[in-house]
């Protein structure tokens, strides 16, 4: 699904959440590696692709709901016509991600927006681009944060998404193999992964987990290298992993 020997790129489809930051720089990557790219999001994707347009690159933004299945079937059906679909990539933290808050604190209605509901978004995603790839086989890569992988003092609910999402795209990985499916999991810093802009009230400063061993990759193209890669020949041999994009800040067993 690579551009070698002359082949065609295939789509890549990016869909997020509200805020929907770092989506569009990976869309902007992407687009500007030569792949047609469709950005699905309850707000900015429209936005995103017309400026990728205007830039000379092949994108479609549709405005749609995470949650909605028919209207993320219908959002997906739409990037159709930018060709055959390789990959999906589903980024779900809502804006409020990286403030920090005490779990005895922590009420229900931030367990619900924080946790359940990207935990929702992520099944809803992942059952959207199985009924898109099952026909061509392709790939589906769940960004989630480092720390979901070890834990975080003051971000529990995110934590707790995040490695509920990892275990799904595990047991998608598992299933759909057999489909042509690779199913991975990208793990970057929260503080990347949350949409909120630096100085927003209420951020917490950037969550620190030690030195990294290395300098930490700029995540959006990271992230869109890696995506790339796991639609071509090589992504073919990956599936149930976790990538870790964070310089080695975590690193996991």
């Amino acid at each position: 699904m690579n551009d070698e020997a002359g082949a065609t790129k295939g789509a890549v489809v990016v869909v997020s959440g509200p805020g929907g930051r770092l989506a569009a720089a990976v869309a902007t990557r992407l687009a500007g590696d030569g792949y047609p790219v469709g950005i699905i999001g309850p707000e900015g994707a429209e936005a995103t692709a017309a400026g990728l347009v205007s830039a000379g690159g092949r994108a479609l933004g549709v405005t749609a709901e995470p949650s909605d299945r028919a209207a993320l079937d219908d959002a997906l059906a739409g990037c159709a016509g930018l060709g055959t679909t390789a990959a999906v990539v589903l980024a779900f933290y809502p804006t409020s991600a990286s403030r920090s808050r005490e779990l005895v604190t922590l009420d229900d209605h931030e367990w619900d927006s924080l946790c359940e509901a990207p935990i929702r978004w992520c099944l809803v995603g992942l059952q959207s681009a199985y009924q898109w790839l099952s026909v061509s086989g392709g790939a589906i890569v769940v960004i989630v944060p480092t720390v979901s992988l070890i834990g975080a003092e003051g971000h529990v609910a995110a934590t707790t998404s995040g490695e509920t999402q990892r275990i799904l795209a595990k047991s998608a990985a598992r299933r759909w193999g057999t489909s042509g499916i690779t199913v991975n999991t990208v793990a970057v810093p929260l503080d990347t992964l949350a949409d909120e802009a630096p100085g927003d009230p209420g951020v917490s400063a950037p969550l620190s987990l030690g030195p990294p061993a290395l300098a930490a990759p700029d995540p959006a193209i990271g992230i869109a290298s890696v995506v790339a890669s796991l639609t071509g020949p090589l992504g073919g041999m990956v599936t149930g992993s976790t990538i870790c994009l964070d310089g080695g800040a975590v690193m996991a067993p």
